[in-house]
Formats: structure tokens, C-alpha cells, sequence
């Protein structure tokens, strides 16, 4: 047998894998556990600054497991190498470190809504390998760094919603891989780079929500391939490029709320037969919309609301049959005449129609019949601040799904038709500004899921039906400027726990303010003047703590004002002008810390006017026109109070001081009685002494019976200062005697005797008090107009 000897390269080859096997046999032990060092410890230096010290985050990124097994981590097969990292939605609130760049095999690098903060590392250009980008949604800032350029493999680049300025990388013009760039909700500036028209094969370009400025490049032409075109929420201004007509492939091409103008459709032309989302608004766009825009069939969102086109709506707009979205809103369509809304008929045939806006346009004509016959799937229907007349359509209650139905400020007439009552899912019904005339519909009250009614401003008459009392969701209520009659209902108001807004202003309303309206703790807005109301502000109203607008003025509410007013912290503006109060104006008003409106003109209150709070201001305060008024700051011209009128004084405080000055009379007669008793019982002292007695010359001897007869029992009827009557004039009465009362008792018990007064000195005093108050009463009595 022939042994075969190996060649000397051969044998070169067989000893250099047999020292790479024994090498691999005598590895040392300081090597890594698990794989590739150097992936390992870049993912543990991620981990200490991606969650920023939280050991909780990321708690499996450990010791315990191979890191290729860590959440979010994918390695290779073949080498243990890192190619995928991803990460969703979990709050790591941490920073992106450098050492992301020593992931060198990394392919798949998502990082979403995890709260990165600072800036993108330009570690990450060392990856390219690269393919896919997303760090959307953190709070990153700063300019995209120049060196992400090098990942020249890359494929999608995401970092929308975020805080990234600056321009775009000239460089970035080179990434001819690229399919989708979205760089959209940050703040970029700068204009729209022409070198994006070199991107070619871009299926996605969103630069939108951003501070770009100048106008749009026509080389953007290019991009042949893109589907998504979104440049909308910039500054973008000039025209259209024609060449954007080549973007053939597009679905949805978005210049929305920029400054661009001209002929928009003349410019774009409609070769998109894929394009399901136009959306123009917001712009000075001019023109008018082409009837060959029936041939983008498979459109689905038309937007050109808040431009300045004109013309007349083509009649054809039936034939995007897909179409669900059609908002032509602030613009100038139409011509005023009749025909103008027409077109509406068309649009019966598209079954998925959900949105229908054509608001504030010079449409005119009436509504068709045949409205009522639109897609059953139409969720919001606005023709409102157009010249539309004629009536409602009867069946507008067909449209069942409608929440929001708006037709206010036309020149609609008739009643409101009870199909209405049908809607159920209606939120927001308008119709305010109109000619509408009759009842509020009973059937009204089935709309349980109505927030806001608007009916302002109509020929509207009837009561408020009680069928009301089911809008239990009802947050703004206005009907105001009509001929309502009839109370307001308690069991409507007190029922609406969610009101903000009651506004029933100039109606025929009358009968008492309902008391349960201060159940209604969200109310913001309360307006029910120029009616009829009577009776007395009900307290309660000091309840709605939310309230910072209170109109009750021009009716014939009687009483005073409640202090409980004083309550309503929020208050700005306070209208009580033009109705039939009495009493004071509560001090409590000045507590009202942000008022910037007080009006109580043309009243009949009294008293003194507080000086705190708005009553500082004169321009915010209006008082005129309540002939009893004094006092308040010097300029409020207003007459001096004749009297030191104490506003502090309560209540229960003025009846003690009642008690206290009538019971001293009392006592003072009774001490004279008995002083004049022991001086008669007393010999003298001398006889002969010519000096008058002035008990014997100032008092009648009276006996108990009489007296007991002359205050019918010591009736306290009788006592100074008792009685129904709250006028400054009987507070500042009860005040003066008890003053003037202390002030004898004070004379009477000081320590020296020499200093002392006598005792018919003290009955003298109270002879006079009771005598100064007594002529002050039948004054205020016989001539109340000196008061």
C-alpha cells in the first residue's frame, strides 16, 4: 500500500486548522460568557443610559441570560451577532447613548415612544448595516446629525414627532436606498430641499408639522414612485408646481394649512388614479373645482375648505363612489341664486358619504327634498352662514346617524321639523340666525345624547317643553333673542347636572328664577335677561361655584341682593341693572377677587357702597340711577351717608343691641321710679333748701300698674330697635344707644367716688338717650323722604 505524503502547502493547511482547534480548546477563562464581548457590553452601556439609573427597566437585560435572549434583542444565528433592536411604548425616560454605534451587524433599530431625551448620536453612521430607523415619538432635539448619511444601506428613516431643528443634511440627497422619510410634528426650518427629487425610489416623503418655508421644489416631480406626499402644517407658500401632476402613483397628497396659492386644480390636473386623500384646506388657493374630478374615482377625502375658490359645485360629484370625506368650507362657492345646492342631490348615491361641509360659502336656493335621502352614514352635515332659504326638509331625520347638524345663519323658514326628535346620536344641533318660526318640537327631548343646542336668534315661540328634563348630557343651551313665553321649568333646569352655558336671553319669559338652577355646579355662563322674571334671586345661586358670567338684568326681580353671591369665586361679569331690588349692596361683592364688571344700575337700593374690591374701580362699576345710595370711594360722587351706618353688624348682633337699649329704658324708668319712691320715703335734709329736684321736675310719678299697661305687658314690640324694618337708619339707631349706654354704665363704675357719676346724673343721661332716639324714630316716620 502506498502511503501518500501531503504536499508543503497542504501541510501548511492541516497544521494552521489544528493550532486554530487547540487555541479554541485553551480559550482563556477571562473571555465572555455569553457570545461577542462587544456587543454585550454595548447593550449594557445602552441599558444604563437608555433608562437613566432605573433598575426596574429593562430588568431582564441581566447576567443571568445569553443577551441575545434580552427583551428586544435578536442576534444572528451564525455569530451571536446583535441585528435587531426593538423597543415599543415601554417609558425608559433615559438618553441614547454613543456606544449604539458598536453594534456594527445592527439592521433593525426601533426605539418608539420611550421617552429618549437629547440628541440623535452620530455614532449611529457607523451602522451600515442599517436598514431600518424608527426613534419616533420621544423628545429628542437638535439637528439630524450629517453622519446618519452613511448608513448607506438604510431603507426607512422615522423620527417624526419629535423636537429635532435645523435644516436637512445636504448629504442626505445621497441615501438613494431610501423608501420612506417621515420627519414630520418637529421643528425644522429651512425650505423643502430640491435635492429630495433625487430620492427616486421614495414611497413615503412626510415632512409635515414642521417650520419649513419658500416654496415647493418643482424637482419633487421626480419622485414617481411616491404613494404618501405630505408637506401640510409649514409655511410653505407660492404655487402648485405643475410637475407634481407626475406623482401618478400617489394616495394621498397633503399641502393642507400652508400660504400657497393659484389655481390648485389647474396645477395638479386629476392623472391619480390611485389618490383616495386630497387635502388642500387651509391655503389661498383659487380656482374652481374642475367636473373632472369626478375621475379620480377612488377618491375618498376632498378638502378644500378655508381658501378663497368660487364657482359652482359640480353636478357629477355622485360618481366618487368611494368618497366619505367633502369639506368645501370658507370659500365663495356659489352665487346666491337658486340651483346653487343642487349638486346635494348627486351625492344620494354614495352610500359611505360620513362628512358633508360646505359652511360659509354664497350658496343659495332651498334645501332638496332629497337630503333626506343622503347616506344613512352621514355623522356630521354643515350648511350653516350661506343664503339658503326656504323650509327645513321634513325628513331630515332620516340621517340617523348625524351627531352634528348644522344650519345656522341661512335664511331658513318654517318650523323646526319634528323628525328631528329621530336623531338620537345627535350631539350638536344649530340652527341659530334663521326666520325659523312656531314651537320647540316635543320630540326634541329624545335627543339624549344632544351637548349643545343652538336655536338663538329665530321667531321661535311656545313654552320650554317639559320634555327637556331628559337632556340630562346638555352642556350649552342658548336660546336666546326668540319669543319663548311661559316659566322656565325647575325640573328641566335642576335636571341638566352638565350645563355650562343657559342662555335665554330677551324672551317672553316669566314667572320665578327656579332655585334648582343652583344644582348646576358646571355652569359657567348663566344669561336670562330681558324677560319677565319676577320674584327674588334665589339664594342658591351661590351654589354654582364655577360661574363667571351672571346676566339677570331687565326684569322685575324684587328683594335684595344675596349675600351668597359673594361665593362665586370666578365671577367676571355681574349684570343686575334694570329690575326692582331693594336693601344694601352685600359687602360680600367685594370679596369677588377677578370682577371685572359690576352693574347694578337703575334699582332701588340703599345704603352705604362698599370701598373694597371692584368697588375700587369705577369704570367697572354701575350703580346709577339708585336714588338711596351714599358713601362708596370720593369717586363715585356719591352724597355723604348721614349716619355712621356699621355694615358689620349682624343680624343676630342687632337684635341683642334691640334687647340691650329697650331693657335699659326699662331699667331706667324702673331706677327713677324707685329713686323717686326713697326720696319721698327719705326726711330731708333741709327744709328750707330752695334747690330744685330734678326727678321731682323732670318725671310724672308713675305706678307699676300704669306702666305695665302703657307697654301693653312690656311687649317686646315695643322695644327700640325690634321690628321687621333691616334700614341702615334702624342699625345705625340700635348701634348709637348701646354705644351711649356702655358709655353711662362706664361713668357709673369708675374707682374713684369723687369721679363717679350720681345716680340722678345716670337717670338724666338715659332720660336723654331714650329721648334723642325716640324724636330720631317719629322723624324717620313723619318725613321718610330725608332719610
Amino acid at each position: 500500500m502506498k502511503i501518500r505524503i501531503c504536499t508543503r502547502d497542504g501541510c501548511f493547511y492541516l497544521l494552521l486548522i489544528a493550532f486554530f482547534a487547540t487555541a479554541s480548546l485553551s480559550q482563556p477563562e477571562d473571555t465572555p460568557r455569553f457570545g461577542n464581548g462587544t456587543d454585550r457590553l454595548a447593550l449594557i452601556s445602552l441599558k444604563q443610559h437608555l433608562t437613566d439609573g432605573v433598575s426596574a427597566a429593562l430588568d431582564s437585560w441581566n447576567d443571568s441570560t445569553h443577551f441575545c435572549e434580552w427583551q428586544g434583542v435578536t442576534c444572528s444565528e451564525r455569530h451571536q451577532r446583535v441585528t435587531v433592536l426593538k423597543i415599543d411604548g415601554e417609558a425608559l425616560g433615559g438618553y441614547l447613548h454613543p456606544s449604539i454605534g458598536n453594534l456594527t451587524f445592527l439592521r433593525y433599530l426601533k426605539l418608539f415612544k420611550t421617552g429618549l431625551r437629547g440628541t440623535v448620536p452620530r455614532e449611529i453612521g457607523q451602522l451600515y448595516r442599517l436598514r431600518y430607523l424608527n426613534l419616533s415619538r420621544n423628545s429628542l432635539e437638535g439637528e439630524i446629525p450629517t453622519d446618519l448619511t452613511n448608513c448607506s444601506s438604510l431603507r426607512t428613516l422615522i423620527l417624526n414627532y419629535n423636537n429635532l431643528t435645523g435644516k436637512l443634511p445636504v448629504r442626505l440627497g445621497q441615501m438613494s436606498q431610501l423608501t420612506q422619510l417621515w420627519l414630520a410634528e418637529n421643528r425644522l426650518e429651512g425650505g423643502v430641499p430640491s435635492f429630495l427629487g433625487n430620492l427616486t425610489n421614495l414611497v413615503a416623503l412626510q415632512l409635515s408639522e414642521n417650520g419649513l418655508g419658500g416654496g415647493i421644489p418643482p424637482e419633487l416631480g421626480r419622485l414617481r414612485a411616491v404613494q404618501i406626499f405630505q408637506l401640510d402644517g409649514n409655511a410653505l407658500s407660492g404655487p402648485v408646481p405643475s410637475s407634481l401632476s407626475n406623482l401618478s402613483a400617489a394616495t394621498e397628497i397633503s399641502l393642507s394649512v400652508n400660504n400657497l396659492t393659484g389655481d390648485v386644480m389647474d396645477s395638479l390636473g386629476v392623472n391619480f388614479p390611485r389618490l383616495r386623500w386630497l387635502a388642500l384646506g387651509m391655503n389661498q388657493f383659487t380656482g374652481s373645482i374642475h367636473k373632472a374630478l369626478s375621475n379620480i374615482s377612488s377618491l375618498m377625502l376632498f378638502d378644500v375648505s378655508s381658501n378663497s375658490m368660487s364657482g359652482p359645485m359640480p353636478e357629477n360629484l355622485g360618481s366618487l363612489q368611494d368618497l366619505y370625506f367633502f369639506n368645501a368650507g370658507e370659500n365663495f362657492f356659489g352665487s346666491g341664486k337658486s340651483g346653487d345646492v343642487d349638486f346635494l342631490s348627486s351625492l344620494t348615491n354614495v352610500s359611505g358619504l360620513s362628512v358633508l361641509s360646505i359652511y360659509s360659502n354664497n350658496f343659495g336656493g332651498s334645501l332638496p327634498p332629497s337630503v333626506a335621502n343622503l347616506s344613512t352614514q352621514l355623522t356630521a352635515f354643515a350648511l350653516g352662514s350661506n343664503l339658503i332659504s326656504g323650509k327645513i326638509p321634513e325628513r331630515i331625520g332620516n340621517l340617523i346617524s348625524l351627531t352634528r347638524l348644522g344650519l345656522e345663519e341661512n335664511n331658513l323658514t318654517g318650523a323646526i321639523p319634528s323628525s328631528l326628535g329621530e336623531l338620537q346620536n345627535l350631539e350638536v344641533l344649530s340652527f341659530h340666525d334663521n326666520k325659523l318660526s312656531g314651537p320647540l318640537p316635543f320630540s326634541l327631548g329624545n335627543l339624549t345624547s344632544i351637548f349643545s343646542l343652538a336655536l338663538s336668534r329665530n321667531n321661535l315661540s311656545g313654552t320650554i317643553p317639559a320634555s327637556f328634563r331628559n337632556l340630562e348630557k346638555m352642556q350649552i343651551l342658548n336660546l336666546q333673542s326668540n319669543s319663548l313665553a311661559g316659566s322656565i321649568p325647575s325640573n328641566v333646569t335642576g335636571r341638566m347636572s352638565q350645563l355650562i352655558t343657559l342662555n335665554l336671553y330677551q324672551n317672553l319669559l316669566d314667572g320665578s328664577f327656579p332655585a334648582e338652577v343652583g344644582s348646576l355646579r358646571n355652569l359657567r355662563e348663566l344669561d336670562v335677561s330681558d324677560n319677565r322674571l319676577s320674584g327674588e334671586i334665589p339664594v342658591e345661586l351661590g351654589n354654582c361655584l364655577g360661574l363667571e358670567y351672571l346676566s339677570m338684568s331687565g326684569n322685575s326681580l324684587q328683594g335684595s341682593i344675596p349675600p351668597s353671591l359673594g361665593f362665586l369665586k370666578a365671577m367676571q361679569t355681574l349684570d343686575l341693572s334694570r329690575n326692582n331690588l331693594t336693601g344694601d349692596i352685600p359687602l360680600e361683592l367685594g370679596d369677588l377677587a377677578i370682577l371685572r364688571s359690576l352693574n347694578l344700575s337703575f334699582n332701588h337700593l340703599s345704603g352705604r357702597v362698599p370701598t373694597e374690591g371692584v368697588f375700587k374701580n369705577t369704570s367697572a362699576v354701575m350703580i346709577s340711577g339708585n336714588l338711596k345710595l351714599c358713601g362708596g370711594i370720593p369717586q363715585m360722587d356719591l352724597p355723604t351717608c348721614s349716619l355712621n351706618l356699621k355694615r358689620s353688624l349682624s343680624s343676630r348682633g342687632i337684635i341683642i343691641i334691640s334687647v340691650v337699649c329697650g331693657v335699659s329704658f326699662l331699667a331706667s324708668v324702673l331706677l327713677g321710679l324707685l329713686l323717686y319712691t326713697y326720696r319721698r320715703k327719705k326726711p330731708a335734709e333741709n327744709p328750707s333748701s330752695s334747690t330744685p329736684n330734678p326727678l321731682q321736675e323732670g318725671h310724672q310719678r308713675i305706678s307699676y300698674q300704669e306702666l305695665f299697661e302703657a307697654t301693653d305687658g312690656f311687649s317686646a314690640t315695643n322695644l327700640i330697635g325690634v321690628g321687621n324694618s333691616d334700614s341702615d337708619t334702624r342699625k345705625a339707631e340700635m348701634y348709637d344707644c348701646l354705644t351711649a349706654v356702655i358709655a353711662v354704665g362706664h361713668a357709673c363704675s369708675v374707682e374713684l367716688p369723687g369721679q363717679r357719676m350720681n345716680m340722678n346724673d345716670a337717670l338724666s343721661e338715659l332720660h336723654a338717650i331714650r329721648k334723642k332716639i325716640f324724636l330720631a324714630r317719629e322723624t324717620a316716620k313723619r318725613f321718610p323722604q330725608s332719610m
